[in-house]
């Protein structure tokens, strides 16, 4: 008489999954590999398909997630197939956040219990959603990419490493550089000739998590600041600086939650409506 096989308990289905968004989350490549079929694929809320190699290529390249909270995870399983469902909390370097329904699947194979599938349904009601940009390892996460002009780009990434905290994410010959800023911003450098005139009226904000901590590094490194950081109705602390070419730049801390209508803003597009 055969034996009467039956599949693993729903909990670990849940501590599997579990697993899986830790590991997108925390780069841990070796156990990705492990949890993802060869043949996964993701389909995104905005419908974009990424194939295992295409989705594990964009986690390893530089942090895709900040953070993922699932909610309570529901599970029918067979002996060979697991579907999960479940609400969920993502958080990505850039700030951005967006709550999706999940739905996963993992298969039993030659490689014990691995997703095949995953799918990402929107929840918010945006009538107009942005098309998922493919990934690049060539170019930064970012959506915005500001570019500045120096006169010796390696030395400028070099300044701007030691005063704002940068990070070099690329060198493209003697010509350009990309920088990481933060979480998930980008920042390119070109060589060309650069003088403060052609600078006039323009800036670039940068968020961090303590500008006064950054305020006391940019003028450990000599950065012209415009004084020590300010705090605002609206719920930022910040301060300007000039880099040594003449690029003005404001770093700023979020200390609140601050409705805009409270400070005399008006909302033209509120969170979670079309952009």
């Amino acid at each position: 008489m055969s034996e009467i096989q039956t599949p693993p308990p729903e909990d670990f289905f849940r501590r599997l999954e579990a697993q899986r968004t830790q590991a997108l989350v925390a780069q841990d490549m070796p156990t990705l590999e492990r949890l993802h079929a060869p043949g996964y694929e993701l389909i995104t809320p905005a419908g974009a398909t990424f194939t295992r190699e295409r989705y594990l290529a964009a986690i390893a390249a530089e942090p895709f997630y900040a953070f993922w909270e699932p909610g309570v995870i529901s599970v029918r399983m067979s002996l060979a197939m697991a579907v999960l469902r479940y609400r969920a909390r993502l958080g990505f370097p850039s700030g951005r956040v967006v709550e999706c329904w999940h739905l996963d699947t993992y298969e039993l194979g030659q490689g014990g219990w691995q997703a095949v599938w995953s799918q990402a349904t929107g929840i918010g009601g945006n009538p107009n959603p942005q098309p998922a940009l493919p990934a690049n390892r060539s170019i930064p996460e970012a959506v915005v990419l500001p570019e500045l002009t120096y006169e010796d780009v390696d030395s400028a990434a070099d300044w701007l490493c030691r005063a704002f905290g940068f990070v070099i994410r690329l060198r493209i010959g003697g010509h350009r550089m990309q920088l990481r800023v933060g979480g998930g911003g980008g920042l390119v450098l070109k060589q060309g000739e650069a003088t403060r005139d052609t600078f006039a009226g323009q800036s670039l904000m940068v968020r961090v998590a303590d500008v006064d901590a950054h305020y006391a590094q940019a003028v450990a490194a000599g950065a012209e600041v415009s004084g020590p950081p300010t705090t605002y109705p609206y719920g930022e602390r910040q301060y300007g600086a000039r880099d040594f070419a003449g690029h003005a730049w404001v770093f700023t801390q979020t200390l609140a939650d601050v409705d805009p209508a409270d400070w005399g803003g008006e909302w033209l597009a509120r969170p979670g409506a079309a952009q």
